[in-house]
């Protein structure tokens, strides 16, 4: 069996006006990248709940880049009864936690081999005479293969950017400035403009740690999530904190709400 748990991740939930306003000033410019943290090109055992983790590298330029993310995890080269994920990434922005982890997991509680691919779009503006020019682009489509197996290592965040192991870099963009936005189809306040030759620098998935304290606050996410969705597959004890509030080490408090349908990642 293997399904998407369609769980929906809150890095500051507005809704419930439960956030402080822990929100650095907005980035006009640098460079943004993002990074497949977990999981990679390995073999690990069978789980209800593999992680699929992103970081995002100087998360206050995802809005102006109208960022949003699908990935499908698959048996290789048997895409039938494989539902795409959306993470939406423009609201990362609101967090002053660099870098920003976003997160889900899929059920893939059986051996095999499997393909994970993602596409990911972006967008941009360029100051014409004519006004501001919106640009939306599809930048990205990539995959990596990994396979379960039982008597394998179970899978663990904590190791997966442990000593020399670093994360993957599966795009980045270089802003020059920001515009203000006047387009209410584009959704945001600001749109980026980028350098002629994006990305001007290169890529830093080293520079992505996830310690053993927010690895452990990701799992215990998901794991609650999934006790709380319908017709969960994962077994669960009674936890009266299971959809409360998970600190990560970075500083930044998570709050987590579960719906059904595609997942979001809002921050």
């Amino acid at each position: 069996m293997y399904a998407s748990n369609n769980q929906l991740y809150l890095g500051c939930l507005l809704a419930l006006q439960a956030c402080t306003r822990a929100v650095g000033a907005a980035a006009t410019s640098g460079t943004l990248e993002i990074d497949l943290v977990f999981p990679r090109n390995e073999t690990y055992a069978p789980s209800a709940l593999m992680p699929v983790v992103l970081a995002i590298q100087n998360p206050a330029l995802a809005s102006s880049l109208n960022l949003d993310l699908y990935y499908m995890i698959s048996p290789v080269g048997n895409y039938n009864n494989s539902l795409p994920t959306f993470l939406n990434l423009n609201w990362a922005n609101i967090s002053d936690s660099d870098p920003y982890f976003v997160y889900n997991s899929t059920d893939l509680n059986t051996e095999g081999t499997w393909e994970l691919n993602w596409f990911l779009g972006n967008g941009h503006c360029r100051d014409t005479d004519d006004g501001i020019f919106y640009v939306l682009t599809n930048t990205t489509i990539d995959s990596i293969i990994f396979t379960t197996k039982n008597d394998s290592s179970k899978p663990d965040l904590a190791t997966a950017t442990e000593g020399d192991t670093c994360a993957k870099e599966i795009g980045m963009w270089s802003v020059e400035n920001t515009l203000n936005s006047t387009s209410e189809s584009w959704g945001h306040d600001t749109c980026a403009v980028l350098s002629k030759h994006s990305p001007t620098s290169a890529s830093n998935p080293c520079g992505v740690k996830l310690n053993s304290t927010a690895a452990s606050s990701i799992s215990a996410a998901l794991t609650a999530a999934a006790c709380a969705a319908p017709n969960s597959t994962v077994s669960c004890e009674a936890d009266e904190n299971a959809a409360g509030v998970v600190q990560i080490s970075m500083g930044m408090t998570w709050l987590i709400a579960v719906f059904g349908g595609l997942t979001y990642i809002l921050a």
